[in-house]
């Protein structure tokens, strides 16, 4: 759901959706082999929807959606590097969802029971159309275009949660969709395992349930989970430094991590982390309940303010209600990224929220990991003692506090990605005086190492293909779109 040259993404996809006569030169093999020429050169085959969270509610941006030509083949397991994406099964064609979850697939095969996969980062289903009709557009419904809401409907990340007595943050994936069957102690096999806090747990647990302190011990034992999400405790207890490095290990192999308030104990006293923000623990008094401001100066935050819009979060595109704010940190050294701001009485505009990627200090293409501070309790809950999954969560609809958690749960679990260069090779050989001229656009890779090379687009153009039309072709293919995630739904 994220990163600025995502237009550079969606130009290699407008290629690779042209029509046979214009495709990339590689042998046509499988459901390629359905693919059809339209009679209008600017129409072709389609489908369309909108991608939606389990709940099948909340739209989801930044998803890619596509076509397998092969057997799809299975996720790997745990926390891996992943710049530059999960990769796709040999995909035919492919679109992005767009800020509210809509999406359209060009150039489809034609016929019946063809597949298609919508996937971000490892959350993924995969569906079959009964019938794509030619040249005309499929429209797909809601029921099939969500993600899973269990493991039998899908993929969904390996996430651990550390409970805690003043912010049940297990909650949030209920409300997102997911069934409590995919719940359960650390003994089980549900995608949602709970830990119960060492300092005040609170919150919930299930038969099974181990003390955080198990999964802490090690990386390897933090490895086994694509997430951890370590949710306030009533207690403000540092962490022992070997413990904390456990952490960063794990996020510099790949590992996402989520904190809230009081665990900015294991951010702020250890090198690297403590040098993503200015830390100021315990500010008091605590800030009241207000305005947040998102920022709307990068493509990750223009898109969060588009998005809070489309699912009636916010009333004023930017702008989302606050509650149980906290102030920990100021502002944020850069390159970590803050999201959200408030304006307060006390202390003036200060961050909120705010993320980081790692390795600390390397180059982009070269991070793994990232990791979300928030500043506030989402599910705020009083402490008390521990209560058995899901006593502790409250029923009711999302509030807009509850939505933005939703959207950087999908954020955090989604990719990295480097920087991506398109460059043109435009030669100006056009069709003229009855002769045939080609024109070739290269999509070359030149900053990341792990995914070197390119994809070229070699087109034959007849005496009827004019100027304006390849003028028209060239811009459909290159034209920025509205920003996502894509940042690494939502």
């Amino acid at each position: 759901m994220r990163k600025p040259l995502r237009c550079f993404l969606r130009a290699a996809i407008s290629l690779l959706t042209l029509p046979p006569m214009l495709a990339l030169a590689a042998p046509c093999t499988g459901l390629c082999l359905q693919q059809v020429t339209c009679a209008n050169p600017f129409n072709t085959t389609r489908v369309s929807g909108r991608v939606y969270a389990p709940n099948g509610a909340d739209p989801l941006p930044g998803v890619l959606v596509y076509v397998p030509n092969a057997p799809v083949e299975p996720l790997p397991a745990g926390a891996a590097c992943r710049n530059g994406g999960t990769p796709p099964t040999a995909p035919l064609v492919q679109a992005i969802t767009e800020f509210d979850g809509t999406f359209e697939v060009k150039n489809m095969p034609v016929g019946t029971n063809i597949p298609l996969v919508i996937q971000s980062g490892k959350w993924r289903r995969q569906i079959v159309i009964p019938s794509v009709a030619a040249c005309t557009t499929t429209p797909i419904s809601a029921a099939k275009t969500r993600f899973p809401k269990n493991h039998a409907e899908g993929d969904i990340p390996h996430f651990a949660v550390v409970t805690g007595s003043l912010d049940a943050a297990e909650c949030i994936f209920r409300k997102m969709g997911i069934d409590d069957a995919e719940f359960s102690g650390t003994s089980d096999t549900g995608h949602i395992q709970l830990f119960t806090g060492a300092d005040d747990a609170g919150g919930g647990y299930l038969p099974g349930s181990a003390s955080e302190t198990v999964l802490e011990a090690s990386s390897t034992s933090l490895n086994s989970y694509d997430t951890v999400i370590l949710a306030c405790q009533n207690a403000i207890i540092d962490k022992a430094p070997a413990v904390q490095q456990n952490l960063i290990d794990y996020v510099n192999g790949g590992g996402r991590v989520m904190a809230t308030h009081y665990e900015y104990t294991w951010l702020y006293n250890i090198v690297p982390f403590s040098g993503t923000t200015t830390w100021i623990p315990q500010s008091h008094p605590a800030p009241v309940d207000q305005l947040g401001y998102v920022n709307q100066s990068t493509p990750d935050g223009l898109q969060l303010a588009q998005w809070l819009m489309a699912v009636n979060a916010s009333t004023t595109q930017g702008q989302i209600p606050l509650n149980v704010i906290r102030h920990d940190f100021d502002g944020v050294i850069a390159p970590s990224e803050s999201w959200l701001s408030i304006n307060d009485a006390v202390f003036g505009n200060m961050s909120v929220q705010y993320s980081f990627d790692t390795p600390i200090g390397t180059a982009p293409e070269d991070q793994c990991g990232r990791v979300q501070y928030l500043d506030y309790h989402v599910e705020n809950v009083s402490a008390s003692s521990a209560k058995a999954f899901p006593q502790e969560c409250v029923a009711g609809p999302m509030t807009p506090q509850e939505k933005l958690l939703e959207y950087m749960v999908f954020d955090l679990t989604s990719e990295l990605e480097p920087p991506l260069i398109l460059t043109v090779d435009d030669r100006r050989e056009f069709a003229r005086y009855g002769n045939t001229a080609t024109y070739t656009v290269t999509l070359a890779n030149h900053t990341n190492k792990d995914l070197a090379g390119g994809a070229t687009v070699t087109i034959a153009l007849s005496p009827d293909w004019t100027r304006p039309m390849l003028h028209a072709l060239a811009c459909q293919a290159a034209a920025p779109r509205p920003a996502r995630r894509a940042r690494r739904a939502p």
